[in-house]
């Protein structure tokens, strides 16, 4: 489950520091704490919630990709 987290956790690092969200540590510091409460079944805030929502439709939408999507 750890394992689980980092990865995750790396995960919305780099996709906050592609996006432009990596300048807001306060939003970081909620989406992680969020996603680390999200994994292991606890209580999350308001604020806690929304930043993993967001997240979670964010990587929804992702989709699978293929090597000829990254220009292969």
């Amino acid at each position: 489950m750890k394992k689980r987290i980092a990865i995750f956790a790396i995960v919305v690092l780099t996709a906050c520091s592609l996006s432009g969200c990596g300048n807001d540590d306060s939003y970081r510091d909620t989406l992680e704490s969020g996603l680390n409460k999200y994994y292991t079944g606890q209580k999350m805030s308001k604020s806690e919630y929304n930043a993993v929502k967001s997240f979670n439709n964010w990587k929804a939408n992702q989709g699978p990709k293929t090597y000829s999507d990254w220009g292969g």
